[in-house]
């Protein structure tokens, strides 16, 4: 009987299989835009990632399932690629340690696409990554929908976008267009310009790049930059002639940088230090920057979360630790200098063997005469008194006549000897020295030691994820550069502190 049921489930096996195949049908791509989107992932994302985000976003439920069947053809014929596939809820995304760079978006209406990106978040998205839009419906106003589209991407400085969609008329060909903000005609528009067309399952177009470099040659068009004088990093000279000259490191490489990317340079000056951001608003240079004033920034700005969230920073050329400058240690106790010569492990052997020692004579005394006369002599009246008195190197008026007693006080009067030399040797050189502890040099300790952090303005973000530091912030310097100098180093109060920081402001 179990046999039997084996053969029967094997054959109803065979014949499950046998069904599945008959009734399988290899899909084909239903149109060109699939097949374009297909040929981009194998053919460009793959060589730049090893993982490509799918987003999609629709007016209705009709418009919503014939993207998913989209998704679906383009992910059958990814089968066999070296790519992992992201496919997520815009509702449902979440800030990752590692930002979204490849991304596709299918829609299929203006409107979709508001929906989509007015809420992009930086934190989410990386806004220089590439993005390929699917425009899945054709209206007679595409090139209005586009131009539309590129106007708002360049708002937000997303400049690696495509858009491909294809008409209702033809299911074999699919347009690409993309923008470029920079031509010889132009300057900063967004205007629709065709890069590629997709047609009967091949570009037209083989040599051109899918996402081209739109930002290495921008033609002499005008960058304003919002500088603040900061030296040694930015320093801005007002010639006689009107014209502003940019000095100090990061104004030289703003110049090298204008030359490299071939773009000419216009100079707008705050008087307010840096830029920061507070509950949304920005102030100095960051407030030009998010007007649309100025294009770009530079002087010595640090990195940080807010900051980040509202601006898009350059490469980092320098980094460093963060620095607090500390008084030096307080003044020894007059205490504290007798005691410092010696460590604690020198101290505690010490008083033991003077203890010790104390303990033996209150023994001693406890036992007969003759035992004591042995031990530490006959005309020896105040042993505990001659102890003391050998130790700190004092004469004696008696001396014990017997040999054991006198070899004990020999070996102690040596004893004695060795730790008041050593002692003595270690005072004088301690006394050459500084008086005081040694600074604090880590953040724990000055938090157990309850300091009070005085914090720089412009690094206030840098120490928010710090709660011990914050509460104990007295308040916060509204702007002062701090530089290792020896001035500063060997300030030894709050008052020489000030000076040096009234001498860098003059």
């Amino acid at each position: 009987m179990v046999l039997l049921f084996h053969i029967l489930l094997f054959c109803l096996k065979i014949q499950v299989t046998i069904a599945q195949r008959i009734n399988f049908v290899i899909p084909t791509y239903g149109n060109a835009l699939t097949a374009a989107v297909t040929d981009i992932i194998g053919n460009f994302y793959v060589k730049d990632t090893n993982t490509v985000n799918i987003y999609q976003e629709a007016q209705n439920e009709i418009e919503m399932t014939r993207h998913y069947d989209m998704i679906n053809e383009v992910l059958y014929h990814m089968v066999g690629m070296d790519i992992s596939v992201r496919i997520e809820d815009k509702a449902l995304l979440k800030a990752v340690r590692k930002k979204r760079v490849h991304n596709i978006v299918f829609i299929d209406t203006y409107e979709s696409f508001l929906n989509f990106f007015e809420d992009l978040s930086t934190n989410i998205f990386e806004y220089q990554g590439f993005y390929l839009i699917v425009l899945t419906t054709y209206t007679y106003e595409q090139y209005s929908i586009m131009t539309n589209i590129f106007k708002f991407l360049w708002t937000e400085y997303i400049v690696d976008v495509n858009i491909i969609w294809n008409t209702a008329q033809n299911n074999n060909e699919a347009f690409m267009y993309t923008y470029f903000p920079f031509t010889n005609f132009y300057c900063g528009k967004s205007y629709p310009v065709q890069l590629n067309q997709y047609s009967f399952g091949r570009w037209l177009n083989n040599q051109s790049t899918k996402f081209p470099n739109k930002m290495s040659n921008l033609h002499t068009c005008p960058l304003t930059a919002a500088v603040i004088q900061t030296g040694p990093f930015m320093r801005v000279i007002n010639k006689t002639d009107g014209t502003i000259q940019l000095d100090g490191i990061e104004g030289t490489v703003l110049s090298v940088v204008s030359e490299l990317m071939n773009f000419t340079l216009k100079v707008i000056t705050t008087s307010e230090q840096g830029g920061f951001f507070k509950n949304g608003t920005a102030t100095g240079a960051g407030k030009l920057i998010t007007d649309g004033i100025a294009n770009l920034s530079l002087g010595y700005f640090s990195m940080t979360e807010e900051r980040n969230t509202y601006m898009k920073p350059s490469y980092i050329y320098y980094t460093s630790n963060l620095v607090w400058i500390v008084p030096n240690g307080r003044l020894y106790t007059s205490f504290e200098k007798l005691a410092k010569p010696f460590t604690f492990l020198t101290w505690f052997c010490v008083l033991v063997i003077l203890l010790g020692s104390f303990v033996v004579v209150f023994l001693l005394n406890l036992r007969s005469h003759s035992f004591r006369h042995f031990v530490y002599g006959r005309n020896i009246k105040t042993p505990c008194l001659n102890i003391a008195n050998i130790f700190f190197g004092g004469s004696l008026h008696a001396l014990p006549t017997r040999n054991f007693a006198r070899t004990l006080i020999g070996m102690f009067m040596i004893y004695s000897l060795v730790i008041r030399s050593s002692y003595q040797g270690a005072l004088f050189n301690f006394m050459k020295g500084d008086f005081r502890e040694e600074p604090v040099n880590d953040l724990r300790t000055m938090i157990d030691q309850d300091f009070t952090f005085y914090v720089v303005e412009s690094s206030v973000d840098n120490v928010k994820n710090l709660p011990d530091v914050v509460k104990r912030s007295s308040h916060r310097i509204q702007s002062v550069h701090l530089y290792s100098s020896p001035k500063l180093l060997n300030a030894s109060n709050q008052s020489e502190l000030d000076e040096y920081f009234q001498w860098w402001l003059d």
